[in-house]
């Protein structure tokens, strides 16, 4: 019985999901924030593994597809230029506003030539985008040879959708050309997310 409540609760709250766009647009214009996982433990164990990947390999130019309210950003450190994307006009209008140093840069996504960079950047957004074309659009974005590196901080098992969740086995549709060398080990129970670093094949 409780099972089946659970799926009739879900059925109903997915009921009120329009898209991953619209849910993000409205989530930073009512002033809430990225999320548990850009703020506190989460967020100073992010900003270590990648200020490390940016010293041990020379990253020049970041971009970030998916960049959300900065709370992660804010603590990379080593960089000369860091492009920052998103869904949301309203986070990225605040972001304008709050980090005013010329080596920021903020864009809406939408459909906008990509720069090349050194390192590109997907962090805690993978399992958030619950529509198909949306995720395939993601990927080919993250892994169109506009860089060296490609760094990813997600799930990586598929489940059904729940809400604005719906987690994905995304290292099967890495193309060829980008190599995985390096994944961490689980270090928190938070959506079992992970650090997933890819190389590009010369």
């Amino acid at each position: 019985m409780k099972n089946l409540f659970y799926e009739f609760f879900l059925k109903i709250k997915n009921k009120f999901f329009t898209n991953s766009n619209k849910y993000w647009e409205k989530r930073y214009k009512i002033g809430d924030n990225s999320g548990q996982g850009s703020y506190s433990d989460y967020a100073r164990y992010k900003s270590e593994y990648i200020n490390d990947i940016i010293k041990k390999y020379n990253i020049k130019i970041i971009t970030e597809l998916g960049c959300g309210d900065g709370n992660n950003f804010s603590l990379y450190k080593g960089f000369q230029k860091y492009y920052g994307y998103d869904v949301s006009k309203t986070i990225i209008n605040q972001n304008v506003k709050t980090f005013t140093d010329q080596k920021y840069v903020f864009k809406l996504i939408n459909d906008v030539e990509l720069p090349l960079s050194d390192l590109y950047m997907s962090l805690d957004v993978i399992y958030h985008l619950v529509e198909t074309s949306v995720y395939k659009k993601h990927i080919k974005q993250l892994f169109g040879n506009k860089s060296r590196f490609v760094l990813i901080y997600s799930s990586n098992f598929k489940s059904p959708r729940s809400f604005h969740v719906r987690h994905r086995n995304f290292t099967k549709d890495v193309p060829n050309n980008y190599r995985l060398i390096q994944q961490t080990k689980d270090e928190f129970n938070y959506s079992s997310a992970l650090f997933f670093l890819f190389k590009k094949i010369d």
